[in-house]
């Protein structure tokens, strides 16, 4: 989304500017600004409860067949708590 290319308060005036204009879903990740992106989309979703979110997970490399559903449910937790909601609209496999 804007990473730490744009302050906070000018990506927050922008993403308003892009729902009042008729964007109802964001993608973001935890890369994204290392997690600021979702704490923005977390701001998005408290102010407008209609629009929808994605984020994404990323596995490491050398990670066992049997720990990837334990990793991805701790990655998801971790983002909804930087994005302050209880739902996402769609969690993706980043890589």
């Amino acid at each position: 989304m804007f990473g730490w290319k744009v302050p906070l308060i000018e990506a927050l005036t922008i993403t308003d500017a892009a729902v009042e204009n008729g964007i109802d879903i964001f993608d973001t990740s935890p890369s994204y600004g290392n997690g600021l992106s979702e704490i923005v989309c977390g701001y998005l979703i408290n102010k407008y409860p209609n629009i929808k979110i994605s984020t994404k997970f990323s596995l490491p490399v050398n990670i066992s067949i049997d720990e990837i559903q334990k990793f991805m449910i701790k990655s998801c937790h971790k983002s909804l708590k930087r994005i302050r909601s209880t739902r996402l609209d769609a969690y993706v496999l980043h890589d």
